[in-house]
């Protein structure tokens, strides 16, 4: 079997191009959030319930960005947004006008994405040997939100 590999320059993606990208980090990001429901169904390891959440969560706001305005907030994805859940959150209010956030959503949001930016639910450290504050971590809020966030993007991907 011949395998074929191909090098991509600088170029522009056309509109069509642009919504097709988005389109397959939708895909990517929903099933995130599956596999996280899935394993918190199923009494998996909290951590990576917890990091497939914030996974999924991330790339569902930044797809949702892209859909509204893919070269305006492209450049953005890295930096500013980067890893940080609440910026992608104000980011994604700020875009489609949404409702602000209740206290407790940012509370849980912003506590999950602490220890999500910091990598402390995806690598071993120190912090497993001596207590693990990600057992302390609500996110029911959290959950609901990303769920209402994927059917919005469902309705944009029509």
């Amino acid at each position: 079997m011949a395998v074929v590999h191909v090098k991509l320059g600088p170029g522009k993606l056309a509109p069509h191009g642009k919504k097709m990208v988005a389109h397959a980090m939708f895909h990517k990001g929903t099933h995130f959030v599956a596999a996280s429901v899935l394993l918190k169904d199923k009494g998996g390891f909290h951590d990576v319930v917890l990091h497939l959440l914030a996974q999924g969560l991330e790339v569902v706001q930044k797809v949702l960005l892209l859909a509204r305005d893919y070269d305006k907030y492209r450049p953005r994805l890295r930096k500013p947004l980067g890893h940080d859940l609440v910026l992608g959150a104000d980011a994604l209010h700020q875009a489609y006008r949404l409702k602000p956030m209740k206290k407790e959503v940012r509370s849980e949001l912003q506590a999950l994405s602490d220890h999500y930016r910091e990598h402390l639910l995806r690598y071993g450290g120190i912090h497993d040997i001596f207590g693990r504050a990600s057992l302390e971590l609500k996110v029911d809020h959290v959950f609901r939100r990303t769920v209402a966030l994927t059917l919005l993007g469902r309705r944009v991907f029509k």
